[in-house]
C-alpha cells in the first residue's frame, strides 16, 4: 500500500466516524470525551496538554468515573461509542534558504485506550501514515509503526506493571507537548550498542522520551489527593527493537518489526507530583554509558514552567551536559478557544552547536468532543532556522 493510498484510506475512515449514523454520539469526537460525556477542556488545558484532572484520569488506568473533576458520582463509561480516536496532521516545514522545505502529511494515527477487567488497562497509538522530511528534501516513510502499544496492571498497595512499547519517561509526558519538537533534554540520548544492521544500531539508542519495547514496574510510596499525586518510583528495562506493522515497501525497511536482546540497560525514575507541580529525577545505565537528569515543573495562574539539567557519559565520546528551560502561558478564559504561547531554551554541550531558542504558539478550537489544533514553531540555532506549521484534526 502506497503512502497516498494509506492517506486516502485514513481520511475515508475519518469520514465514516463523522457520519451522524455511525453509532450514538460518535460524530467526530475523541474516545474518552464521548464515553464520559465531556468536552476536551475537562481534561486538557489545551489539547493535547493535560490538566490535573486529565493526569488523574490517565494515572488511574482510565477508571475514573469523574475524569472532569465535577464531583459527580462514579459512572460506567458509555460503551455504545466507538472506542477509538483519530489524529491527522498536515505540516509545512521550511529549514531555511537553500535547505529542504515541503508541505506534507506527517501523521495519520488511530488511538484507543481503556479498561480490561478490574486490573488491566491498555493504550494503543498506531501511525498509519508516518512521514518525515529528510535533509535532501525527500520524505522518509515509517508508516505502520506503533507510537504506543502497552498493557498495564494496577495492583493493590500502589504497585503496577507495564509491558509493551512505551516511553520510559513518566514525570513529563512529551507526547502531549504543544511544540512541534521534543525537548533535547529528554530526546538526546545514548548509543548502547552497535550491530551489522544499521537499523538495529539506531534502535539500540536510548533516550528517556524514546519509545522502546520493554517491561516496567512502578510503586507509589506516598499517596496524594488524586491518583496522579504522590511520590512515584519507576523501574524500566527497555529492549532493542520496535513493534510495528509496516505499511509499504520503504516502511518495511525503516520500520519493520524487530525485537532482540539483551536489554539496552536499566532506567530508574523518582518524582513527587502535586497537581501540575513536580520535582524529581531519572537515570539510565548501560555498559556503554549512563545519564542522569533532574527535572522540575511548576504552574502559577496559567503559567507552566518546565526545567531540567542533566549529564551523561558515553564510553567512546566522553561526557556532556544537557539543559532546558521552558515557559508556557495558557489562556483558558474561553473554553471554545484555547491559546498558549511558549518558549524553550535548550542546549547540549559537546555537540558543536550553540544554545537553541524555540518559540512556539498553539491554538485549539472548538474543544468540544473534537478539536482542531494549530501549532507554529520557529527554532533558531547557530544560524540554522527552521519553521514548522502543523494543523491537526483530533476526533
Amino acid at each position: 500500500m502506497t503512502s497516498r493510498s494509506r492517506v486516502l484510506a485514513a481520511l475515508l475512515f475519518a469520514g465514516l466516524l463523522a457520519l451522524p449514523g455511525f453509532g450514538r454520539r460518535a460524530e467526530a469526537s475523541p474516545q474518552f470525551a464521548r464515553q464520559h460525556g465531556l468536552d476536551c477542556t475537562s481534561c486538557h488545558l489545551l489539547p493535547p496538554a493535560l490538566n490535573e484532572h486529565g493526569l488523574a484520569f490517565q494515572a488511574s488506568g482510565y477508571r475514573s468515573g469523574d475524569p472532569g473533576g465535577s464531583g459527580a458520582a462514579a459512572a460506567a463509561p458509555d460503551r455504545s461509542t466507538l472506542p477509538m480516536a483519530a489524529w491527522i496532521t498536515g505540516r509545512y516545514e521550511d529549514r531555511g534558504s537553500g535547505a529542504a522545505s515541503d508541505l506534507f502529511l506527517p501523521k495519520v494515527e488511530l488511538i484507543s485506550g481503556g479498561v480490561l477487567g478490574r486490573t488491566w488497562s491498555y493504550f494503543v497509538e498506531w501511525r498509519i501514515v508516518s512521514l518525515s522530511l529528510n535533509s535532501d528534501g525527500s520524505l522518509g516513510d515509517r508508516g505502520g509503526r506503533f507510537e504506543d502499544l502497552f498493557f498495564e496492571a494496577g495492583l493493590e498497595g500502589g504497585h503496577s506493571f507495564k509491558i509493551g512499547q512505551f516511553r520510559a519517561l513518566n514525570q513529563v509526558d512529551v507526547s502531549l507537548r504543544l511544540s512541534a519538537s521534543e525537548p533535547l533534554l529528554f530526546g538526546n540520548g545514548l548509543q548502547t550498542g552497535t550491530h551489522p544492521d544499521p537499523r538495529l544500531t539506531s534502535l539500540d539508542r536510548f533516550s528517556p522520551s524514546g519509545r522502546s519495547p520493554g517491561v516496567g514496574y512502578s510503586y507509589r510510596s506516598l499517596r496524594g489527593d488524586r491518583p496522579s499525586d504522590g511520590l512515584f518510583h519507576h523501574l524500566t528495562v527497555p529492549f532493542v527493537g520496535e513493534l510495528s506493522i509496516p505499511l509499504g515497501e520503504e516502511a518495511s525497511r525503516s520500520a519493520s518489526f524487530e525485537l532482540t536482546g539483551p536489554p539496552k540497560g536499566v532506567y530508574g525514575e523518582t518524582f513527587y507530583r502535586r497537581g501540575l507541580k513536580s520535582i524529581g529525577g531519572h537515570a539510565f545505565y548501560s555498559d556503554e554509558g549512563w545519564l542522569a537528569t533532574a527535572v522540575g515543573t511548576w504552574d502559577w495562574n496559567g503559567l507552566l514552567l518546565t526545567g531540567g539539567l542533566g549529564t551523561d557519559d558515553r564510553e567512546q565520546l566522553g561526557s556532556r551536559l544537557r539543559g532546558s528551560l521552558q515557559a508556557e502561558y495558557f489562556f483558558t478564559g474561553r473554553p471554545g478557544l484555547r491559546a498558549a504561547p511558549g518558549l524553550r531554551i535548550e542546549d547540549v554541550t559537546e555537540d558543536g552547536r550553540s544554545a537553541a531558542w524555540v518559540p512556539y504558539l498553539a491554538l485549539a478550537l472548538p474543544n468540544t468532543r473534537h478539536t482542531f489544533l494549530l501549532q507554529v514553531q520557529f527554532k533558531s540555532e547557530d544560524g540554522n532556522e527552521t519553521l514548522v506549521v502543523d494543523l491537526s484534526a483530533l476526533f
